[in-house]
């Protein structure tokens, strides 16, 4: 049986809103503001609602920075406990345990930290401080709902990033 959006000549439906079904293809938004505080070592927070391009704007910072800096991601909706050591610890090859090398330049992406601890951002934001993380970039449907400790909104200095839903007309601009 063929699907519609096989006779067309997609081979996925190009109106899926799973993040998982996306590639890194941006749409209608200029990261570039994002990486460039990605490499000024800021803190970023990217919010909107789901199928917004959220995940997509992550993939995208991931193929921007790979090779460059390690990279983390790690989502809050995963049922086993944060732990930042270890996944830091993750970061760096045999060869660098076995030097006993620092783990530095390490870009955070966090997703679904609107049910973030109080004191996960507090470990965090330590890291960052020591210089071992280099940036982060933390995402949620909404700002507004997210407690935040104030040393991390004092850094954070308003880098606030939100998608945008298009309208009706957009959409279909876009599609065509």
């Amino acid at each position: 049986m063929t699907l519609w959006y096989n006779k067309l000549g997609f081979k996925t439906n190009p109106f899926t809103i799973k993040p998982g079904m996306l590639e890194n293809e941006l749409v209608a938004y200029d990261v570039s503001y994002i990486h460039e505080k990605i490499a000024n070592s800021e803190l970023v927070f990217i919010e909107g609602r789901y199928g917004s391009g959220k995940t997509t704007i992550l993939k995208n910072i991931i193929n921007a920075f790979r090779g460059k800096y390690k990279i983390i991601y790690y989502s809050f909706n995963e049922q086993d406990k944060f732990d930042i050591k270890k996944l830091l610890d993750g970061t760096n090859s045999l060869l660098d345990k076995i030097t006993g090398k620092k783990v530095s330049n390490v870009i955070m992406l966090l997703d679904e930290v609107h049910t973030m601890k109080k004191t996960d951002a507090a470990r965090i934001i330590k890291y960052y401080e020591a210089g071992i993380i280099k940036s982060i970039v933390f995402v949620s449907h909404d700002y507004g709902i997210v407690t935040i400790p104030e040393q991390i909104s004092a850094v954070l200095n308003g880098n606030v990033i939100r998608t945008v839903d298009l309208s009706n007309s957009e959409a279909i601009e876009l599609v065509r």
